[in-house]
C-alpha cells in the first residue's frame, strides 16, 4: 500500500469527445469535441433488492442484498454553443442562415422517440492523458439533463447540461476507465 502524499491528488480536467476512433492518435482521437465544458461528473447507480427477514424470524432483518447491476451517466456543463454540441445534446435541430445549429423544438419533442437511435462513443479525454484516467462509454445516449436550466442573464455564465447515459455494449460492459493506452474501442 503506498503512502498518503497529497501531492498525488488527482485533479483530472478534460474534453468531451463523441465517436473517437483511435485512441493511439493525438487528441481529438478521431473523433469529434465538444465544445468547451466544465462540471464533468461519472455517476454511478447500484440497483439492489434487500431480502428480509419473515415477520416470524426477526421481524424484516436483512439476510441476503441481490445486486440487478448499475447504472452509469457522465454529466458536463457546456460552456459554448457550436454545431456539433447542439445537435448531439438536441433531438431536433435546424441549420440557420448564419450557418449555425439551432434547436427546432415547438412544445415538446414527440413522443416515442428512441434515445438509442442517437447513441453515440463517448470519450472523457484527460489534459494529462498518461497520469490521469480516461473515460471511455462504448455507448450512450447524449441528452440534455431532464431538468435542464440555462441561465440567460449578465451575471452568470449561459452553460448548457449534457448527460451521457452509457448503454451496455455487445461485451456486456458499458464504462472503461483507466490510462488512454490501456481502453479499447
Amino acid at each position: 500500500m503506498s503512502s498518503a502524499n497529497a501531492a498525488r491528488m488527482v485533479f483530472n480536467g478534460g474534453t468531451i469527445i463523441i465517436t473517437p476512433t483511435n485512441l493511439s492518435a493525438a487528441s481529438p482521437y478521431g473523433g469529434t469535441v465538444l465544445g468547451s465544458c466544465k462540471e464533468n461528473i461519472l455517476r454511478r447507480t447500484e440497483r439492489s433488492f434487500v431480502v428480509s427477514c419473515p415477520a416470524d424470524f426477526g421481524a424484516g432483518q436483512p439476510v441476503e442484498r441481490i445486486r440487478l447491476g448499475t447504472a452509469w451517466a457522465m454529466t458536463a456543463s457546456f460552456r459554448t454553443w457550436d454545431n456539433d454540441q447542439v445537435s448531439t445534446l438536441f433531438p431536433l435541430t435546424a441549420t440557420g442562415s448564419s450557418g449555425l445549429k439551432y434547436v427546432a423544438e415547438l412544445g415538446s419533442t414527440y413522443a416515442g422517440d428512441k434515445g438509442t437511435a442517437r447513441a453515440v462513443k463517448v470519450l472523457y479525454a484527460p489534459d494529462n492523458p498518461k497520469a490521469h484516467p480516461a473515460i471511455l462509454f462504448l455507448s450512450a445516449i447524449p441528452v440534455l439533463a431532464d431538468d435542464a436550466e440555462i441561465k440567460l442573464d449578465y451575471i452568470d455564465e449561459m452553460m448548457l447540461p449534457g448527460v451521457f447515459l452509457a448503454l451496455p455494449a455487445s461485451s456486456g460492459n458499458s464504462v472503461q476507465m483507466g490510462l488512454l493506452e490501456d481502453l479499447t474501442l
